[in-house]
C-alpha cells in the first residue's frame, strides 16, 4: 500500500472531459436558443471568449469549438457563412490591441467585445448583402437584450488578460 500512496493522479487526462462538457454545453445552448427566442444564443459571449483567449495555447481546442459554434449559428440563423470569422479577423487585427492599451476598465472592454460581437456581425452581414445585392438581414431590438445578457455572463466568467 505504501507504493501506491506516492503516486499522483495525472490531471492531463481530465482535459478531454472538460472539452467534452464544453462541447455539450455549446450544443445544448444552440438547441435551447433555437427553441426559445428570448434565450440568447451566446454568440457575443463566445466572440468575446475567442478574442480574449486567441493567443493562449491551452485554449486552442475550445476555440475550435467556439468557431464551429459561431459558424453553425451563421448557418442556422440565415447569415452569411463564416461572417463571424471575418468579423473576428478584422476586429482582432485592427482594433483589439488599441482597445486593450487605451482602456483600463476590464468590464468596459468585455461589454465592448460582446457588443461588437452582435452589432459588428450584423454590420458585416449588412455589407455582404449590399455587395451581393441580396435582401438585408433583419435587425431587432432583441439584439440589445442579448448584448446585455451576454455582457453579464462575460462579467461573471471572463477576465481580460494583461
Amino acid at each position: 500500500m505504501q507504493t501506491f500512496s506516492s503516486m499522483r493522479r495525472n490531471s492531463a487526462d481530465q482535459n478531454y472531459l472538460g472539452l467534452f462538457f464544453f462541447g455539450v454545453t455549446l450544443f445544448v445552448a444552440q438547441v435551447i436558443s433555437s427553441l426559445y427566442p428570448f434565450i440568447p444564443s451566446l454568440a457575443g459571449f463566445l466572440f468575446c471568449y475567442s478574442i480574449l483567449y486567441f493567443k493562449e495555447e491551452e485554449h486552442k481546442i475550445s476555440l475550435f469549438f467556439t468557431f464551429a459554434y459561431l459558424s453553425f449559428y451563421d448557418l442556422y440563423k440565415g447569415f452569411y457563412l463564416f461572417s463571424y470569422l471575418m468579423l473576428f479577423f478584422l476586429f482582432y487585427r485592427f482594433a483589439v490591441l488599441n482597445i486593450q492599451q487605451k482602456t483600463s476598465c476590464q468590464n468596459c472592454v468585455l461589454a465592448l467585445y460582446v457588443g461588437v460581437g452582435y452589432l459588428g456581425h450584423y454590420a458585416v452581414n449588412f455589407c455582404m448583402a449590399y455587395f451581393f445585392n441580396a435582401p438585408f438581414p433583419y435587425f431587432s431590438n432583441h439584439y440589445f437584450y442579448f448584448i446585455g445578457v451576454d455582457a453579464l455572463l462575460a462579467f461573471i466568467f471572463l477576465r481580460v488578460p494583461r
